[in-house]
Order: structure tokens, then C-alpha cells, then sequence
């Protein structure tokens, strides 16, 4: 799906008419559990009872790199998505979740470095579980299109990004009692 398509969408306005649509042109065995395993889709229901919020949606996919929107609309992300909630046998609220999370890393609406504490709080995992279902997505979704993940994650978190560095002049044991006037 081009951005240009993206533009064009409009909010799903009953739960019948958003399943027609999107199942329409998806080919894949999750059809109907698309709003489940679909990053774009997923919580578009709630997302459209305001406009405004459905609005800055698509502002924030079609201001994404051609590849992460790509990503965020592929029926192998479904697919993905939906076998690895199979896999770590996932509930249907807990693969929403996680649907979430890939795509709030993927418009960086969130940071990456908070990505494993929110998998444990939001999905309600272990962090060894949580640890597991990252490097899944990570090497088995995220991989192909990690310089743009990286690259949105600096244009929006850059100050986290950076890590300072200590000063090359800081000696240790070298410390001075400002409280004392006396030198």
C-alpha cells in the first residue's frame, strides 16, 4: 500500500463494515483476526470514534519511511505477529498488545530502550518471556528495516539516543568540598 493510498482511508465506522474492510485484498490464513495481528489496524475501531485521532494516525504512518509503512500494512506482518502469539501462546488481548507495541516502536511513539518494560507490563509476561518475544520480533520482523526503525527512534528520541561521554579531564579521587570557602 502506497502513502498516497494511506491518505485516502477513512475511519471504519462499525465493527462490520472494519472487518469488510479489512479483510478486503488481504490474503492470508488471519483474515478475520486482522485487527488482532495487524500493527496498522490494530485498536482502529477505537482510533476512528475520533477523527482527530484517526487524523494524526495517518499524518504519523504517511510521515514514516516508505519501508516502516510497508511494515505496518504486509499480511507477513500479520502472519508474523499472529504465529509468534501462537508460539509464546499469547491471549487475543495480550497479541493486541504486542500488535501495539510493534507499531508504536515502528512511528516511534515510543523509545526503544523502554521496549522490554513494556512488553513485561502491557503483555503481563516474565521478563525471560519478554526478552524472547523482542528478539523474535526484532530478528524475525524488524531486522530488514532497522537502520529506518533506528534513524526514526534518533530524529524523535535523539537526546536519549546520545549517550554522553565522561570528560577525558576527570581524574578519580579528585573531588572538591564547595562547602568549604577555604581552599
Amino acid at each position: 500500500m502506497d502513502k498516497d493510498a494511506l491518505r485516502t482511508i477513512m475511519p471504519p465506522s462499525d465493527e462490520s463494515l472494519l472487518k469488510e474492510e479489512l479483510s478486503e485484498g488481504i490474503e492470508t490464513e488471519n483474515t478475520e483476526n486482522v485487527s488482532i495481528y495487524s500493527p496498522f489496524r490494530v485498536g482502529a475501531q477505537q482510533m476512528s470514534e475520533n477523527e482527530a485521532n484517526w487524523q494524526e494516525f495517518l499524518i504519523k504512518v504517511n510521515k514514516s519511511s516508505e519501508k516502516i509503512v510497508d511494515l505496518l500494512v504486509d499480511v507477513e506482518t500479520i502472519d508474523f505477529l499472529a504465529d509468534l502469539s501462537e508460539n509464546f501462546k499469547l491471549t487475543e488481548n495480550q497479541s493486541q498488545e504486542l500488535s501495539r507495541l510493534v507499531r508504536d516502536i515502528l512511528l516511534a511513539d515510543i523509545f526503544w530502550g523502554d521496549f522490554l518494560n513494556l512488553v513485561v507490563s502491557r503483555l503481563g509476561v516474565e521478563r525471560t518471556t519478554a526478552d524472547q518475544i523482542i528478539k523474535s520480533v526484532t530478528e524475525g520482523l524488524l531486522a530488514p528495516i532497522i537502520e529506518d526503525i533506528k534513524k526514526a527512534q534518533k530524529d524523535k528520541f535523539g537526546d536519549k539516543f546520545v549517550k554522553p561521554r565522561p570528560s577525558e579531564n576527570i581524574q578519580q579521587g579528585n573531588v572538591v568540598d564547595l562547602r568549604n570557602n577555604n581552599r
